[in-house]
């Protein structure tokens, strides 16, 4: 866990993810209702993470299973995805989201994503793997003019 908050710590530094430092950030990467996690190991050095979570109910869980015909119940969203920026490039981010989505459908559930629209790699890679952008909600914690983005995976 050390080492998956001290690269969080470098992504926050670097892209400003996640928008809001918690107060614990191990309680935060370990917590939230998650249904599994994954990291990516490079020669024993983590480079990534990435956790499948219930969706916390609202206008996006509602959103999300109205563009998928599917119940809120049946949701799983890819969640707390990052890689060490001195890794990016290397085709992580990818693999972490395909190991995530990967593990939805064997859990007799639907895949969907959130991600701020000011985290411009992470929008860019969602749209490189075909995941499609259903809406967005915003929220009073977000920077004027920012939202939150709605993505369906690819296929849905």
């Amino acid at each position: 866990m050390d080492a998956c908050v001290a690269m969080l710590r470098q992504v926050h530094a670097q892209d400003g993810y996640p928008l809001i430092w918690p107060a614990s950030p191990a309680g935060w990467l370990g917590g939230g209702g998650q249904a599994a996690a994954w990291v990516a190991d490079d020669a024993g050095s983590i480079s990534g993470h990435v956790a499948l979570a219930r969706p916390h109910a609202g206008e996006a869980a509602s959103a999300w299973a109205g563009a998928l015909s599917a119940r809120v119940d049946d949701l799983l969203c890819v969640s707390l995805l990052f890689v060490a920026p001195q890794q990016r490039g290397h085709g992580i981010g990818t693999l972490l989201l395909s190991t995530a989505l990967g593990a939805v459908r064997p859990r007799g559930a639907r895949a969907a994503l959130e991600v701020v629209s000011l985290n411009l790699h992470a929008v860019a890679l969602y749209r490189a793997q075909g995941w499609q952008e259903i809406g967005s909600v915003s929220y009073d914690w977000l920077p004027e003019g920012a939202q939150s983005l709605l993505f369906v995976p690819p296929s849905s």
